[in-house]
C-alpha cells in the first residue's frame, strides 16, 4: 500500500535529517577527539598515539565514504531495464515492469531491484547496486563505535573503581565526556553488531529484509501508523487554519 503524499513528505524529512545527524555525529566525534580524548588518554603526542589515532581517522574516512556512497548510488530500478520481450510482471502500483525479486518503494515511488529495505540514515534505498556500500557501512560504523569504547575503557574503569583519582586529574565536564563517548560507542557497537548479524543471516539465506519479513507474515511498518498519525494531525491543523 502506496504512502499518502502527507506521509510521504515526513518520511522523505525524517530521512533527510537522519543522514544529516548520522554527518554531524561523525565529525563532532572527530572534534571531541581531537579536542578532548586524546589528551586524557595518551596526555601528549605519542608514537602510540599517533597509531591509535591514525587507525581511527581510517576508520572515520571509511565511515563517511561508504555512507555518501550507499546514498548516492542507485539502489537499482526496474525502469532502468529493457522490459523482455516473454512473458513478465507487472507492478500493480507503478504499473511497470517488476523484475523477479523486485519491490515497490512507496518513497521512491518506483521497483528496487532486490529491495533490502529504504534505510533513512542513508537517506535511500537498499538495493543491488549499492548494497555493498551500505554493508561496508555498518562495518565501519562497528569499528568506529568499538574504537571509541575501548580508547575510553581505561578511564571509565578509573572512574569507577578510583573516582578521587581521576577527579584530581580532570574537571566534571571530562568526566561527563568520557561517559557520554564510552556509553555511545558500547550501545552502538551493540546495536548495530545485531543489525550485522542479521544482514550476515540474510547473506547466507539469500533472501532480503522484505523477503524475510514476508516469509513469516509479520508487517515490519510499525513505525507507519505513527507516520500516520502525524500526517492525519498535520492534515487536520491545515483545514484548521484554512476555516
Amino acid at each position: 500500500m502506496p504512502y499518502s503524499p502527507e506521509e510521504k513528505k515526513i518520511c522523505q524529512a525524517l530521512s533527510k535529517v537522519a543522514f544529516i545527524v548520522v554527518i554531524l555525529l561523525v565529525f563532532s566525534l572527530i572534534w571531541m577527539y581531537f579536542a578532548h580524548l586524546y589528551w586524557i588518554v595518551f596526555e601528549e603526542v605519542t608514537r602510540t598515539g599517533i597509531f591509535w589515532t591514525s587507525i581511527g581517522l581510517i576508520i572515520a574516512f571509511g565511515v563517511l565514504f561508504d555512507l555518501i556512497k550507499s546514498s548516492l548510488t542507485s539502489p537499482g530500478f526496474s525502469t532502468d531495464l529493457e522490459i523482455p520481450v516473454d512473458k513478465h510482471e507487472i507492478c500493480e502500483i507503478c504499473k511497470y515492469y517488476k523484475p523477479p525479486r523486485s519491490h515497490h518503494c512507496s518513497l521512491c515511488e518506483k521497483c528496487i531491484l532486490e529491495m533490502d529495505h529504504h534505510c533513512p540514515w542513508i537517506n535511500n534505498c537498499v538495493g543491488y547496486y549499492n548494497r555493498k556500500y551500505f554493508y561496508r557501512f555498518i562495518l565501519w560504523v562497528i569499528a568506529g563505535s568499538a574504537f571509541l569504547a575501548i580508547i575510553t575503557a581505561p578511564s571509565i574503569f578509573i572512574i569507577a573503581f578510583n573516582p578521587l583519582e581521576f577527579e584530581k586529574q580532570y574537571s566534571e565536564n571530562t568526566k561527563k565526556i568520557i561517559m557520554f563517548v564510552f556509553s555511545l560507542g558500547f550501545a552502538v557497537t551493540l546495536v548495530v553488531g545485531l543489525l550485522l548479524g542479521f544482514q550476515a543471516y540474510l547473506i547466507v539465506t539469500q533472501q532480503s529484509t522484505v523477503e524475510y519479513y514476508k516469509k513469516r507474515t509479520i508487517n515490519p511498518g510499525y513505525c507507519r501508523r505513527l507516520v500516520s498519525r502525524i500526517a492525519v494531525m498535520l492534515s487536520k491543523k491545515e483545514e484548521k487554519n484554512r476555516i
